[in-house]
């Protein structure tokens, strides 16, 4: 593990987007600064400690909802950010192998409901956990919890989301998320390239001296 404001091997650069979800999703601004905070009172701590500390949220958790922003582009800049790769489409038994808080993603056509096995943790658009609910053209993002490595294999079945009055209209159970309007998934959107990215971080940069100073 790296710390929070390791250099080593390009590591600001993917911790680039992990702070804009801090701010834009997760906590709100002042997040980043928190953990900057942090990280100068803990001087021998690691990202894997001091953001979860500063968030009072599980690492997990925090990297399945940045997944989740991550599979739709969901952000301000998310036109200068590069779509994550699939894996595949979603199916019943698929299978895997992640890293520790590697991600898969995976997209379905059809409404489904996906219980995981393995030590993973599921992110849809209505949350997280080891089962979860996608409606079709949704994305399922699979983030790995074992410290080595997780193997893991998804158990899915059909499922239809409830319509307005509340009422289950199909199988898998209650609907989760009764009552809401549909949430179209984000077109792809093409990188404009690594010098935008970098005017961005240094942008951002900028602004976070100003607001310590």
């Amino acid at each position: 593990h790296l710390r929070y404001s390791s250099m080593e091997d390009n590591h600001q650069y993917g911790m680039f987007v992990l702070n804009a979800y801090l701010e834009e999703h997760l906590s709100g601004p002042g997040a980043l600064r928190r953990v900057w905070e942090r990280s100068q009172s803990q001087p021998n701590g690691n990202w894997g400690e001091l953001i979860p500390g500063a968030m009072d949220t599980k690492i997990g958790t925090i990297f399945a909802g940045l997944a989740n922003k991550m599979s739709e582009l969901d952000f301000k800049d998310g036109e200068h950010y590069f779509a994550p790769q699939r894996v595949g489409a979603l199916a019943d038994g698929h299978s895997g192998k992640l890293a520790y808080l590697g991600t898969h993603y995976l997209d379905t056509e059809e409404g489904a409901r996906v219980v995981a096995e393995g030590d993973v943790l599921l992110s849809a658009n209505w949350g997280s956990g080891n089962e979860v609910f996608l409606r079709p053209g949704e994305t399922l993002a699979v983030v790995g919890l074992h410290p080595s490595s997780a193997v893991y294999t998804l158990s899915v079945s059909p499922w239809i989301a409830s319509n307005d009055s509340g009422i289950d209209t199909g199988e898998g159970g209650e609907s989760p998320i009764s009552g809401c309007a549909c949430k179209s998934a984000s077109s792809q959107k093409a990188p404009v390239g690594i010098f935008a990215a970098l005017c961005l971080l240094f942008l951002r940069r900028r602004t976070l001296r100003a607001s310590l100073d």
